[in-house]
């Protein structure tokens, strides 16, 4: 698995340097993930759509793999209900540890 970061600032990319984890390393970590307690609930903290305060058309939730929070979702519909969504998963640290 092949990881990295690349931002767009002030007219300029940016790429961090990746992390490059092998296979048995990264089976490992799916395995311990796929056997846990998987849940996905509401993003803490993040307003949805449809609740009073929320400022654009996105929905936000997380997956917990035995209660530590592993990706952060968020999907945004552009122009109506009906056009394609946009997708954006993002891991968090306690994911990045399982690989550690």
């Amino acid at each position: 698995m092949l990881t990295g970061i690349g931002r767009f600032i002030g007219g300029t990319v940016e790429v961090e340097e990746a992390e490059n984890k092998d296979v048995p390393q990264t089976i490992e970590a799916l395995t311990k993930i796929f056997n846990s307690n998987l849940t996905m609930t509401k993003t803490p903290g993040k307003l949805n759509a449809w609740e009073e305060g929320a400022g654009a058309a996105k929905v936000f939730f997380s997956i917990f793999s035995d209660r530590a929070r592993i990706i952060d979702l968020e999907i945004r519909y552009k122009g109506s209900y009906t056009a394609n969504p946009q997708f954006q998963a993002v891991a968090t640290a306690d994911f990045k540890a399982i690989f550690k």
